[in-house]
């Protein structure tokens, strides 16, 4: 973001909470997100709530889990190749991630990123998928993972849990997800192909070599932890 449109913004949230940050903090902020609005935005807010400003700025953010929820999305919207180019530093012809504002002259520029990276902040994939009935949200490790579903994904992804190590046929899956349809008569095999794939995407590492969620020939899938 050009620095008009960041100091707009900046100065917007102050207003709506009616607190201002320090003009030093609120630099080093911008340097630590790189600029990147939704880090930004996150990080102020969770200053904002402060009766003063802490001393270590680093690690106080990335203990918030506002912004390691948002780190986490970020790492989440790459593909699983492009995971691997950062994890191992070979950032070179990466045009999607200069796009994201990731990557500039072959380095990573948003410091807390990096740090979040060097802390091991999304190696979140090894903890275990759990629906927490309580608050009807599917979370892995201290992440909501149901966030970034839509419902039909959501709605799935629930059963499967609730049923992990089972074969789900797709008439139960059709009635699970298109339940409050007047008429289920249309839904088509590719339309559930189609949404379990979807769902693979955001779970796997490579959707095409699945660990999660495996297809059963001639009956349906399982989930698997």
């Amino acid at each position: 973001q050009d620095k008009p449109s960041l100091d707009f913004r900046i100065t917007y949230l102050e207003k709506l909470v009616g607190k201002k940050i320090p003009q030093k903090v609120k630099e080093e902020t911008v340097n630590l997100t790189g600029g990147h609005m939704r880090l930004l935005i996150v990080s102020l807010e969770a200053l904002l709530t402060l009766p003063q400003m802490p001393e270590d700025l680093t690690n106080f953010l990335l203990e918030q889990k506002t912004l390691q929820t948002a780190l986490i999305s970020l790492w989440r919207e790459l593909s699983p190749s492009e995971q691997a180019t950062i994890s191992d530093g070979t950032y070179s012809q990466q045009p999607y991630l200069e796009a994201l504002g990731l990557v500039k002259d072959n380095k990573l520029c948003i410091p807390l990123f990096s740090e979040g990276l060097q802390r091991g902040l999304f190696k979140e994939n090894q903890a275990k998928f759990v629906y927490d009935e309580t608050t009807n949200t599917i979370k892995r490790g201290e992440v909501t993972f149901s966030d970034d579903l839509t419902k039909g994904e959501f709605r799935l992804f629930r059963y499967l849990l609730q049923h992990t190590g089972e074969v789900v046929e797709r008439e139960i899956i059709i009635n699970t997800v298109w339940r409050e349809d007047k008429s289920q008569a249309g839904i088509t095999d590719q339309a559930i192909d189609q949404l379990v794939f979807r769902l693979r995407r955001k779970l796997e590492e490579d959707p095409n070599n699945p660990q999660f969620i495996h297809t059963i020939k001639g009956r349906g899938v399982k989930f698997s932890q």
